[in-house]
C-alpha cells in the first residue's frame, strides 16, 4: 500500500501552504510603523497586492483539490480553508458592513465563503468525522460565520419581517447542536433582539446570558476584526442584562450616553460594527464615563454629532479628511494607551 497523497491531497496541501503565506504576510504590517507615512504606505501596498495573489492562487488550488476528490475528513478541511481564504478577499471583507442594506447573495465571494464553511460545518455532521470539535479548528469558522449571520438575520427582518429573521437564526442553530450546545455571541444577541422586539422579556434575557457567556475563542485569535465583533456583542449582552436586572431608575443617568453610538466614527467607518469605532466606543464606556468631565463632553458630543455625522456621511471627500486629520490621530493615540506605550 503506497503511503503517498492523493493527486487531491498534495492540492490540498499547497493551497494551504499558499494561504499561510498570506497570513503571515498581513501580520507583518507593524514592521511599517517607524517609517515615513509615504514609504510605508507604498510597502504596505505591495504587500496587500503579493497577499491577495497568494490568496487566489491557494483558492484556485483549494478548487482543485475538491474537483480531485478527498477523503471525508480532508474534504471538510479542504471546504474549511476555501471559505476561510475567500473571506480573506478585499472584496468579501469589504462587503460584510453592507449584508444588512443588501442581503448576503448580492456579494459573489463573501456569498462561497459562507457556503463553503456552512457545508464544512454540515458534512461534518452528516460523516460523524468530529473535525469541528477541535476547538482551534472551528474558531475561525464560527467567528467569520457569526458576523455574517448576525446582518444577514437583520437584513431578512427589515424586508421580510420578525419571522423571517428568526426562521433563519433557528436554522443556523441547529446547524450546530451536534457541536454541544455551542452558541456564538451574535447569534444569541440576535435571538435576544428578537423576542425584545415581540416583548417577550423571559427569552430576551435567556438569550442575553447566552450570549454574554459565549466563547469568543480569543485565546486563540484575539487580534481580529471579528474577534473584536465577538467581544463587543458579549458587552452589549452583558449591559442589557444588567438592564433587566437593575431597577429603571439606577441605569437611566447612564442609559442616554452608553445606547448612543459613536455617530462621527459610524459615518467615516461605514458601519457601527467597524474596528475602529469599537475602539473609540470602549474607550467612551470604560475611560470617559468614570469621570464628571467625560460625562460632560460626552453630553456635549451627543448634541452637536448626529447632524455633523450626516453632513460628513454624504460626502466621500469628508469622510476621507474627517479619518486622516481628526479619527486617526486618536486612534493612534488610543492604541499606545492601550499598549502602555508612551
Amino acid at each position: 500500500m503506497s503511503n503517498e497523497a492523493s493527486p487531491g491531497d498534495q492540492l490540498y496541501l499547497e493551497g494551504l501552504s499558499m494561504y499561510e503565506s498570506s497570513l503571515a504576510m498581513g501580520a507583518g504590517d507593524s514592521k511599517y510603523d517607524n517609517l515615513p507615512r509615504e514609504d510605508a504606505q507604498r510597502l504596505i501596498e505591495a504587500q496587500i497586492s503579493k497577499e491577495t495573489e497568494l490568496l487566489k492562487q491557494s483558492i484556485k488550488l483549494f478548487e482543485q483539490a475538491l474537483s480531485a476528490r478527498l477523503d471525508d475528513r480532508s474534504e471538510i478541511l479542504c471546504r474549511r480553508a476555501l471559505g476561510l481564504a475567500l473571506f480573506d478577499l478585499d472584496s468579501a471583507r469589504a462587503a460584510i458592513d453592507f449584508v444588512v442594506n443588501s442581503g448576503l447573495s448580492s456579494f459573489t465571494e463573501l456569498d462561497k465563503a459562507v457556503a463553503q464553511l456552512e457545508q464544512a460545518l454540515a458534512l461534518d455532521v452528516q460523516r460523524a468525522t468530529r473535525v469541528m470539535f477541535e476547538r482551534t479548528l472551528r474558531s475561525a469558522v464560527l467567528q467569520r460565520l457569526d458576523v455574517v449571520w448576525q446582518r444577514q438575520s437583520l437584513y431578512l427582518k427589515n424586508q421580510f419581517g420578525s419571522e423571517k429573521k428568526l426562521s433563519y437564526l433557528q436554522e443556523k442553530l441547529n446547524l450546530l447542536n451536534y457541536l454541544g450546545g455551542v452558541k456564538p455571541p451574535g447569534l444569541c444577541l440576535s435571538f435576544a433582539f428578537h423576542y425584545k422586539d415581540v416583548h417577550n422579556r423571559p427569552l430576551t434575557l435567556e438569550w442575553l446570558k447566552n450570549a454574554a457567556a459565549a466563547d469568543d475563542y480569543g485565546d486563540l485569535e484575539n487580534k481580529s476584526f471579528f474577534h473584536d465583533v465577538a467581544t463587543d456583542n458579549k458587552q452589549r449582552a452583558e449591559k442589557g442584562i444588567r438592564e433587566m436586572s437593575s431597577p429603571k431608575k439606577a441605569t437611566q443617568s447612564t442609559e442616554k450616553k452608553t445606547v448612543g453610538g459613536c455617530f462621527v466614527a459610524t459615518a467615516v467607518y461605514g458601519s457601527s460594527i467597524a474596528p475602529e469605532v469599537i475602539i473609540f466606543r470602549r474607550f467612551r464606556d470604560d475611560v470617559l464615563l468614570g469621570s464628571a468631565p467625560g460625562r460632560i463632553g460626552i453630553n456635549l458630543y451627543y448634541r452637536v454629532s448626529p447632524p455633523l455625522a450626516s453632513f460628513i456621511s454624504k460626502s466621500p471627500f469628508l469622510r476621507v479628511i474627517t479619518n486622516f486629520v481628526l479619527l486617526r490621530p486618536i486612534l493612534f493615540a488610543l492604541k499606545r494607551r492601550g499598549s502602555g506605550e508612551g
